[in-house]
């Protein structure tokens, strides 16, 4: 019985990771767009880009990584409250990092992205997509 709950988050994990990774990408790329070319606020643009990266995050996760097939409606408030408590938890961490620690942006955003992500796995495990 805990080998097969092992293996099945172990196969959670490898699916979490590949749809984090694909949308770590759109969410870097569009933060890394609009601060460095169009020299949108760096706080605005990680917004921007984490909620981007969320949005499509949460199809993925529902119907792949999670299979979940039922109670849209509570899992996309509970996705999105785990996602909004970890976008205020990161832009906290990157304004410290920032302005407390003096790195680039560009730089302090791959540390939080990194943070927030393993926070973000077991939220949606354990509050949003349980069985």
């Amino acid at each position: 019985m805990i080998i097969g709950q092992l293996t099945t988050m172990s196969k959670q994990v490898v699916k979490f990771s590949t749809v984090g990774f694909f949308t770590t990408l759109i969410n870097y790329a569009l933060f890394y767009w609009l601060f460095t070319v169009y020299e949108v606020p760096y706080l605005m643009s990680a917004a921007f880009g984490f909620i981007t990266g969320v949005t499509i995050g949460f199809t993925l996760n529902k119907l792949w990584t999670f299979a979940s097939p039922s109670h849209f409606s509570r899992e996309v408030f509970g996705y999105f409250a785990v996602y909004t408590t970890s976008l205020c938890v990161g832009l906290s961490m990157l304004e410290y990092l920032v302005s407390g620690e003096s790195l680039d942006p560009r730089i302090a955003n791959i540390f939080v992205i990194a943070t927030t992500s393993v926070a973000n796995f077991f939220g949606i495990k354990f509050l949003v997509f349980k069985r």
